[in-house]
């Protein structure tokens, strides 16, 4: 068998060399210009400027995902407004112009469509997105989630009697959100969002607002803020598309919006030189843990340039965060439960890198101690080419995996992708152009670039480090001051430089002598096959197009815990968690990873 003729480590050499050295053909004269919409979406504006994105998509067969987008959220409130983008969502559950009060719902679970699962909306900052899933094998039941989208965009009923009873679930939502996690975010959240409207503006809103707003403050968010070049209809799934968007055309042409409408701002974090430190603590939080944000500008939204950026971005923050891991397996590890680094948009223009850690509660000071000597050991050091090319080669498996198992993507993934792509421009060039995009600068990303990128996303400006901690017995929490003493310290310090420890043995040295096939029984109720091999192990084989790109292996043996005597019953519980722990042969778990990467 060829596997066993050949050494492991000879086989992963040859694999990484093949994937580092994929070539694309792709030229990209203009790095600020915008990637091409994938040909496969059919994307328009209406003349009053509303957008549509339609895709047809058979995964799931016989269903579509419907999105609303609205470019308005609680940013674009007034403080007399506090918490009522929020409360307009929950209004298009309470009755519209073709479904009054309860109707909506009841007809939709009258057609098995669940309240949560297929029917749902949030908003946030900048955004209001109302999500409803539909089947399509019924042409009445596709024609009725196409007007329940119309209806949330512009016929919203505001019953009065329905906004009081709404008054009374808004406030108990925000009763049930005053939890430890809320009251010390709300806390830090003054540093995070630096003198920014967002600090004021979360989506809850102000009690005292909700409690006694007139109504017709709650209509006019909604008739100011829901106008048609700021929304956009995504309908992607089992259907006609032609069909499709003739009655998205005539369904959404004749929504009109204000005479005179209010400018839609970007609303912005200030920079501050500083750093600035947040300590809060609670006498219900669980676990203690630290936020550590350093924020800088976003590149040009949906640019190749921004798009490299991210790759840049993810290889970076993978590598430190398999430090971490390496770290988090030796014994008394620094960072408690969890910690990860990342990098990625905050809000608006704002990106961040960062790190988020559960600490120990015995030990709050050397989990805040550790982060930021990771941090700072990065920005000094940079990274080694033996990392970077194993993640660089995971990057590349990954979306080559992703483009086979196109075909198999939820069309729910397809069309959060387009609500990402009006809200905040996220490029949708489609998995195709995505791959080529990858083949075409994975190989040209060098370790110079990647430690000079490190350099400047760690930095001691526009940095906040927020540290929450419960109040209890045991748990000593450091001050602010000494919190920024200690990260003034680790930021001027010769920190040392990460060692990339590898073991450079095959995984599997031993000669196999092949064995043979005793029978073989069909399994035809179920699609499989059983095989009994020579050494007496009976192998099932069933095959599936669940993945285009998959096999996946289990193995086992009857007996397990009920062998083991009483006495012995917790240990024998634990011994297939620990054994998937402890790594194989002369690899420990790191050392594995490492390999297998």
């Amino acid at each position: 068998m060829f596997f066993s003729k050949i050494r492991f480590s000879i086989f992963v050499f040859l694999i990484t060399a093949l994937l580092l050295n994929a070539q694309s053909n792709l030229k990209i004269a203009d790095m600020n210009a915008i990637p091409p919409v994938d040909p496969s979406i059919k994307t328009g504006k209406l003349p009053n400027g509303l957008t549509y994105y339609i895709k047809q998509n058979k995964k799931p067969e016989n269903r579509m995902e419907l999105r609303l987008a609205v470019k308005a959220g609680s940013l674009q409130e007034t403080d007399e407004q506090n918490g009522l983008a929020h409360f307009c969502e929950h209004m298009a559950f309470n009755g519209t112009k073709n479904f009054p009060n309860s109707e909506l719902i009841d007809y939709l679970e009258s057609i098995g469509v669940e309240f949560g699962g297929d029917l749902n909306a949030y908003t946030s900052y900048d955004q209001t997105v109302y999500m409803l899933k539909m089947p399509t094998d019924n042409a009445e039941h596709k024609m009725k989630g196409i007007q329940i989208i119309e209806d949330w965009a512009h016929l919203l009923a505001f019953n009065p009697k329905e906004i009081e009873k709404e008054r009374g679930v808004i406030i108990e939502e925000w009763r049930l959100g005053k939890g430890a996690d809320d009251r010390v975010q709300r806390k830090h959240n003054p540093y995070l969002y630096y003198k920014a409207k967002h600090a004021k503006h979360d989506v809850i809103g102000d009690t005292a607002v909700l409690t006694s707003f007139k109504h017709e403050t709650l209509i006019n968010f909604y008739k100011e803020w829901y106008r048609p070049e700021l929304m956009a209809v995504i309908a992607v799934g089992d259907f006609d598309v032609a069909e499709m968007e003739k009655e998205i055309i005539s369904r959404f042409s004749k929504i009109q919006g204000p005479k005179n409408p209010k400018p839609h701002i970007e609303e912005e974090i200030p920079f501050h030189n500083e750093t600035l430190v947040s300590v809060a603590t609670d006498a219900e939080l669980s676990f203690p843990n630290i936020q550590l944000m350093m924020k800088f500008p976003a590149e040009k939204s949906g640019s190749y340039k921004a798009y490299r950026q991210n790759i840049v971005h993810s290889l970076i923050t993978e590598m430190i965060n398999k430090r971490i891991a390496e770290r988090q397996r030796k014994p008394n590890p620094p960072f408690g439960m969890f910690a990860m680094t990342y990098a990625g948009n905050f809000v608006g223009s704002t990106n961040t890198f960062g790190m988020f850690g559960l600490l120990k509660g015995e030990n709050v000071e050397q989990g805040v101690e550790a982060t930021i000597f990771e941090i700072f050991r990065a920005k000094q050091h940079g990274f080694s080419l033996s990392e970077l090319d194993r993640v660089k080669n995971e990057s590349l498996r990954f979306i080559e995996k992703n483009a086979l198992e196109k075909d198999k993507t939820e069309s729910a993934n397809y069309a959060n992708e387009y609500v990402r792509n009006f809200i905040t421009k996220e490029a949708i060039p489609g998995i195709d152009y995505e791959k080529e995009l990858y083949k075409l600068w994975i190989p040209q990303i060098t370790i110079n670039e990647v430690n000079a990128e490190i350099a400047k996303l760690v930095r001691k400006e526009n940095t906040v480090i927020a540290i929450s901690a419960p109040e209890r017995e045991g748990v000593k929490v450091p001050s602010s001051e000494q919190v920024l003493a200690m990260f003034n310290t680790i930021a001027s310090q010769n920190l040392p430089a990460y060692v990339d420890e590898t073991v450079n043995k095959p995984l599997f040295s031993k000669e196999v002598k092949p064995g043979k096939v005793v029978s073989k029984k069909e399994l035809s109720k179920i699609g499989a096959s059983e095989l009994t091999l020579s050494n007496g192990i009976k192998v099932v084989l069933k095959p599936t197009d669940f993945k285009n790109d998959e096999i996946m292996f289990s193995a086992f043996r009857l007996g397990g815990t009920s062998n083991a005597n009483d006495d012995m019953f917790h240990s024998a519980s634990y011994a297939s968690s620990i054994m998937s722990e402890s790594g194989l042969s002369e690899f420990s778990n790191t050392d594995l990873s490492k390999l297998l990467s």
